[in-house]
């Protein structure tokens, strides 16, 4: 198991690039979470139009 001082760092197990999925370990607190630029019913900005396309 890889820890930075306290922080356990979660393992990647298994990925399919196809669906955008990634299967990773589970930990305990005490845990960081940082997914970056991931967003949660948001456009980011991006026209109706091309977001149906990327939902298609």
């Amino acid at each position: 198991m890889d820890r930075i001082g306290r922080f356990v760092i979660p393992r990647l197990h298994k990925a399919d690039p196809g669906l955008l999925i990634i299967e990773m370990s589970v930990v305990r607190p005490p845990f960081l979470i940082d997914f970056g630029k991931a967003t949660v019913d948001d456009n980011q900005g991006w026209a109706p139009d091309l977001m149906s396309m990327w939902w298609e």
